[in-house]
């Protein structure tokens, strides 16, 4: 016998999102073309780029893993939103010159722009690094949503997962990039104003916990590692780039990033207040689900509903985003049979359901057996960081070679998986990722010098 903790209110505002978005994400967009299914046909204006890369950026890793460290490091945690911040503000200007670039060239994937730059070894190794990122994140997604809707409606960790996957799948499907940009627009501004009214009910809750304000309590180490994941989480973010592709222009792109990013940092402080407040109030919760117990039992009938309907649009509008990302690169970069122009519209269209379906089961799969969150975000964080240190690279050094690039990307991923092995998946793995791609990057560019010197000396 299930035992829920919903009332009949909350029940039916949660079967009607639920129906609302199945139904947002399928209709009318059977109709349309490749390119419509894969990037939005390019012309997304500022209303869509600003909700559909804010709803991307928002899912567990923000709501259930952001406020678990909260829950465990207090106000400190912060330091990653500083580090967001700071890093938004880089990927500005590199944003105006990649989308000015993926216009030209016609970029679909992070990786195209290590194939423009670089060659085929480079994207293949990219490639690599952002599936297993993604496939994590993902998996996240599916984690973090399944736990919510097993407290909330006594469903159960399974039969919750199975749901989630299962509305995910239905329009994704049907629709690719542009039901997942339709359902990021309701989504995202359903989420805000949820979120607005639960901080001013929680409000009244507030009680002041001296260690939980000391922006220095987590210790160097980690500040370091939260702030320095902040500053680099744009420039591994692989649907954030297709997003700066989809957009119409360049001034689209720029007002869209500078919106999005002020709400991001918004919701992380409204977040951060959340966390603070449920800490006072139930301080032995399991970090993981912090929020969830909280809401549950400070929230009274009704407004849980909203609560659960603020998750689901944060969840999947992120599962849903990297559901798609995780097939583009899988069939873009790695098979190299999703673009257009490589068969019949079609053809291509029906190759990405067929994907995007068997990439949610395997997901769906794992996520039965590994029900773990706040330690697989930091590991996807980890990976991203080795993308990030490759991209900023490429960018500020102009002579950077294949060699130097791809040793950054081998040498990052040893040191990340030893230091995990040894010390344990913690924020500090970002710094690991950071030093291991460093000296890769400097150790490949000697092997790249000692090659071409003796492909000189032969000749």
């Amino acid at each position: 016998m299930f035992i829920s903790s919903l009332g009949v209110i909350d029940w039916v505002l949660v079967v009607l999102y639920l129906v609302a978005t199945v139904f947002l994400g399928v209709w009318g967009v059977r109709r349309r073309g490749g390119e419509s299914f894969l990037l939005a046909d390019r012309d997304l204006g500022m209303l869509a780029g600003v909700a559909t890369i804010s709803a991307s950026k928002i899912g567990s890793g923000l709501l259930l893993a952001y406020v678990g460290y909260v829950y465990l490091w207090g106000i400190g945690a912060v330091w990653f939103i500083v580090g967001l911040a700071v890093g938004y503000a880089v990927f500005l200007f590199f944003a105006s010159k990649l989308k000015r670039r993926a216009d030209e060239k016609g970029y679909y994937t992070l990786s195209d722009y290590f194939l423009d730059r670089f060659g085929r070894k480079a994207r293949t190794a990219s490639a690599a690094l952002v599936l297993i990122g993604y496939y994590l994140v993902l998996l996240i997604q599916l984690i973090g949503g399944a736990k919510i809707l097993a407290e909330l409606s006594g469903w159960g960790y399974e039969i919750s997962l199975v749901v989630i996957a299962a509305v995910i799948t239905t329009y994704v499907v049907a629709g690719g990039f542009r039901s997942v940009v339709r359902t990021d627009v309701i989504q995202y501004f359903s989420l805000m104003i949820i979120l607005v009214v639960l901080a001013v009910v929680l409000g009244t809750s507030f009680e002041y916990e001296e260690q939980m304000w000391n922006v220095f309590a987590a210790g160097g180490k980690d500040i370091v590692s939260f702030f320095l994941m902040g500053c680099l989480f744009p420039f591994f973010l692989a649907e954030l780039w297709q997003r700066v592709y989809a957009c119409k222009n360049q001034k689209v792109v720029r007002n869209s990033l500078l919106a999005s990013s002020g709400l991001y940092v918004a919701l992380g402080i409204l977040l951060t207040a959340l966390a603070l407040v449920i800490h006072a109030q139930i301080p032995d919760a399991d970090p993981d689900m912090a929020l969830v117990v909280g809401l549950q039992k400070l929230l009274p009938v009704g407004l849980v509903g909203l609560a659960m309907i603020a998750f689901f649009a944060a969840i999947v509008s992120s599962a849903d985003t990297y559901l798609f990302t995780v097939t583009s690169v899988l069939l873009q970069d790695l098979l190299d049979v999703g673009r257009v122009g490589s068969v019949d519209e079609e053809r291509l269209k029906n190759r990405f359901r067929w994907a995007l379906a068997v990439n949610m089961l395997a997901c769906t799969v794992v996520a039965l057996f590994i029900p773990v969150l706040v330690k697989a975000t930091i590991l996807y964080v980890a990976f991203g960081v080795v993308v990030a240190v490759g991209v900023l690279a490429s960018w500020f050094r102009k002579g950077l070679s294949e060699h130097a690039l791809i040793g950054g990307f081998v040498v990052g991923v040893l040191a990340l998986i030893v230091v995990a092995i040894t010390k344990g998946v913690e924020p500090a793995l970002a710094m690991a990722s950071l030093g291991g791609s460093i000296v890769g990057q400097l150790l490949g560019g000697i092997v790249g010098m000692v090659m071409r010197q003796r492909k000189v000396g032969e000749r």
